[in-house]
C-alpha cells in the first residue's frame, strides 16, 4: 500500500517520484513555479471554475504581476521546418524568463495542452513548464509540471547525484 504523505510540496514529491534520475533544478526555480502556482490558486479561490482561459489568463497575469514577478503574455515562438518559417506559436504566459504557462479550462485540453507545452517549452528553450487547468475541483490537482532538459539554462545544471544536499528553506530563515 503507498503512503499518502499530504505535507510534501508539489516539488518535493515530484522529487521523490523522480529519484536521483532527475536534474538538480535550483531552488530558485522551484520557489518560482511554487508561486505561479500559489497565484493560480488565489485566482482559482477567487472565480472557481468555468471562465474562459482568457479570463484565467488575464486575472493570472495581474496576480503575478502584484506579487512582484516579470509577467509576459504572448511571447511568439518561431518554428522551422527544413528552411521554411512555420507559422509563429504563441506562450500564453512566461514568468522570469523561466516559466513558460500554459492553461487549460476543461478536462479535454489537459492532453493537448501536454502536448503543446512539450513542444512550445522545446522552441522557446525554456527550461520550465506549468499546465494549469482551472477546471480541478482542486487546483493543485489540475497542475502539471514539465522540465525541458534540452533548454540553455538547463543543460548547465548538474544531475541530481552531484548535487550538494541543501535545505531549499535556508534563504528563508537567515
Amino acid at each position: 500500500m503507498k503512503v499518502v504523505r499530504p505535507n510534501l510540496t508539489s516539488s518535493e514529491r515530484l522529487h521523490e517520484r523522480l529519484g536521483a534520475a532527475r536534474l538538480a533544478v535550483p531552488d530558485q526555480w522551484h520557489f518560482l513555479t511554487e508561486a505561479v502556482i500559489e497565484g493560480a490558486e488565489e485566482v482559482h479561490a477567487t472565480l472557481g471554475p468555468g471562465l474562459s482561459r482568457e479570463s484565467y489568463a488575464a486575472a493570472l497575469r495581474h496576480e503575478l504581476a502584484l506579487r512582484g514577478l516579470a509577467v509576459e503574455a504572448g511571447r511568439e515562438i518561431e518554428r522551422w521546418y527544413k528552411g521554411v518559417e512555420l507559422p509563429r506559436q504563441r506562450l500564453e504566459l512566461v514568468v522570469n524568463g523561466l516559466v513558460a504557462v500554459e492553461l487549460a479550462s476543461a478536462d479535454t485540453d489537459v492532453q493537448l495542452g501536454l502536448a503543446r507545452l512539450g513542444a512550445q517549452l522545446f522552441a522557446a528553450d525554456a527550461p520550465i513548464g506549468l499546465l494549469i487547468n482551472f477546471d480541478a475541483g482542486l487546483l493543485r490537482n489540475g497542475v502539471y509540471r514539465r522540465l525541458n532538459a534540452e533548454a540553455t539554462a538547463a543543460r548547465a545544471l548538474p544531475p541530481a547525484s552531484e548535487a550538494i544536499e541543501t535545505d531549499p528553506l535556508r534563504t528563508l530563515r537567515a
